[in-house]
């Protein structure tokens, strides 16, 4: 190094994850025969340990799809009812989400029981009966949208949805969610934050002035 002191702040690069995968990796519980409306079912603190579990796509549906149908679906309902769970690892301040989704035919998203993306549906309040704003004739990716963060916690978080058919006699249905957060925060526990080489300015209280680095504990351990 040319000069006598020089240091360089790291600080956490931006990291991309993807917290929900649509290829089948993400597992989700589904409810296809209740009313939930007035339930608070859309919290993490809802007990879903009864409702049945599988991979999306989650559907009905004879025409080509984007992606796999990976857990059949039965119709006839207005309202389906999903949830599932992800860790966000890190620190979730300045997070950004992205959200892409297949789907037929409209939906709302909560995360941890608050709202984050109404797609083809009507304003205000809605319940099982409510009827999609929209008829998707073959479903495709839509998106990316992105959602608020507001609601995204450290650790486990519950994505909820509730999709909406257009009909009552709709001959199909369609879901699947990918989730994607990019962060400014380091997202691994131990990072190299900072350097100082040449030190000349920062001294030790046995008086001396070595060369340091500095890393940065993302974790509460």
């Amino acid at each position: 190094l040319a000069s006598d002191e020089t240091s360089f702040n790291f600080g956490p690069a931006p990291a991309q994850v993807t917290l929900l995968a649509i290829d089948g990796a993400t597992r989700w519980k589904y409810n296809q025969t209740a009313n939930l409306t007035g339930v608070n079912w859309m919290v993490p603190s809802y007990d879903d340990r009864a409702w049945p579990s599988g991979a999306s796509l989650l559907a009905v549906e004879t025409a080509a799809l984007p992606e796999p149908i990976r857990t059949p679906l039965t119709l006839g309902r207005n309202t389906y009812y999903f949830r599932t769970q992800f860790n966000f690892p890190g620190d979730p301040r300045g997070a950004k989400l992205s959200m892409r989704h297949v789907l037929d035919d409209g939906c709302i998203i909560y995360l941890n029981g608050a709202e984050v993306l109404r797609t083809g549906m009507p304003s205000g309040a809605v319940n099982y009966a409510t009827l999609a704003s929209r008829n998707v004739g073959d479903a495709v990716y839509e998106g990316p949208f992105a959602i608020s963060s507001a609601s995204l916690a450290p650790g486990e978080n519950v994505l909820a949805v509730e999709l909406h058919q257009s009909a009552t006699n709709s001959s199909d249905v369609v879901f699947g969610i990918s989730l994607e957060a990019t962060t400014s925060h380091a997202t691994g526990d131990l990072v190299l934050n900072e350097i100082a080489a040449r030190n000349r300015g920062s001294v030790s209280h046995a008086g001396q002035a070595p060369d340091w680095i500095e890393l940065f504990n993302n974790s509460g351990q």
